[in-house]
């Protein structure tokens, strides 16, 4: 009878971002196979609803731990006797995961450790202290670093002096419609209506929609668009989201969270993102998955995602202007057809979730 291989993932909570989304799926992946035996801990309970709670598979075991705000102490103990009961082959943190689970490496030599390092070192990790720990425990080996772009391999050289780092691309599973698109497709789409245009992210400073409002309303006033920009996601900062309210033209609609993003995908001419940083969005590997064009600023692991004309389109920096030369540069394609397929061939070799995994249990198993 053959033993599985018990993994365990951490993280801090479920709530509905581009890590703990991965994170999810990626549990969900390796549950798969038959020969693994996969754990999923949050150090924070998660509502049903608001949270990726539900969307965990039935072969994950699924742990939810009581994190209070701040450094917890208290969790370092309950998670500490969490890993001696599962005994576990394989931990694999994420986020601020990795300071809880490091006590429980120190006594268990056996237990491969794994960090996967979601956004640039330096914002990852802000608190002196900690990043000391980490790069002592990156030097020493006793944790395995997981960068996910170039540029996140680069910010971690810079952070931590090393090189010993893995690159594993983040993936996700290929976006399906719903039973909400054919009413989508009535409410937005048709000759008469224009463009398409979407953009997925939570309303932050950091999410920079403000460029992509004002890029849309420059072109819709010298009449070089026609249509909608849908803005779907949370709003996390109520300042940003009361200015962007002021500066959207009749062409810009908020529509919040949605479960079905999907489906908007699916009817899009294009995908937008202006972030002033990102890691290896999700958003774009979803995007990939359908086929919808990407415009975006080139900024983090975007630069290895998108090849500029080929996959989608790069503003060559972060001005008003050169974002509405490269959204431009997209409705004006007449490679437009090309272009999807190559994002589709894209998410098929490369940001399929199965992909992914499969790299991450080849390292599991060194």
């Amino acid at each position: 009878m053959n033993v599985k291989k018990k993994i365990v993932h951490i993280l801090p909570n479920l709530s509905k971002g581009g890590a703990e989304r991965f994170t999810v799926d990626l549990c969900n992946a390796l549950s798969a196979d038959r020969e693994a035996e996969v754990h999923l801990v949050s150090l924070y309970k998660n509502q049903s609803g608001s949270t990726f709670r539900d969307d965990i598979a039935n072969g994950v075991t699924y742990h939810e731990l009581d994190k209070k705000n701040g450094f917890d102490f208290a969790i370092i103990g309950q998670l500490y006797k969490l890993l001696r009961k599962i005994r576990p082959d394989v931990v694999h943190t994420h986020l601020n995961g990795f300071e809880y689970a490091l006590p429980y490496k120190l006594v268990s030599g056996r237990t491969r450790f794994v960090h996967t390092l979601h956004s640039d070192a330096f914002k990852e990790c802000d608190i002196s202290f900690f990043r000391k720990a980490r790069r002592v425990a990156y030097r020493l080996r006793l944790v395995q670093p997981v960068t996910i772009s170039r540029e996140s391999a680069e910010s971690f050289n810079a952070c931590y002096g090393l090189k010993n780092d893995v690159l594993i691309e983040n993936g996700r599973k290929a976006a399906e419609k719903t039973s909400q698109y054919d009413q989508i497709i009535a409410q937005y789409k048709g000759v008469e209506k224009g463009t398409l245009l979407v953009c997925v992210g939570r309303i932050t400073k950091e999410k920079n929609q403000e460029l992509l409002i004002d890029a849309v309303n420059n072109l819709a006033a010298k009449g070089l668009f026609s249509g909608k920009l849908l803005i779907i996601g949370a709003v996390q900062d109520e300042q940003v989201y009361a200015k962007l309210q002021q500066k959207a033209s009749d062409c810009v609609e908020f529509v919040g969270m949605k479960s079905n993003v999907a489906d908007y995908l699916f009817a899009a001419d294009a995908f937008c993102m202006s972030s002033i940083y990102e890691g290896m969005p999700l958003s774009i590997i979803e995007a990939f998955s359908v086929g919808c064009v990407p415009v975006s600023t080139a900024v983090g692991g975007i630069n290895d995602m998108i090849t500029h004309g080929v996959t989608g389109f790069l503003s060559r920096d972060m001005s008003v202007a050169a974002y509405e030369e490269a959204l431009l540069a997209c409705l004006q394609s007449e490679n437009l057809p090309g272009i999807r397929e190559a994002c589709k061939n894209e998410f098929i070799q490369k940001y399929r979730i199965e992909v992914c995994a499969a790299k991450y249990s080849a390292l599991y198993g060194k």
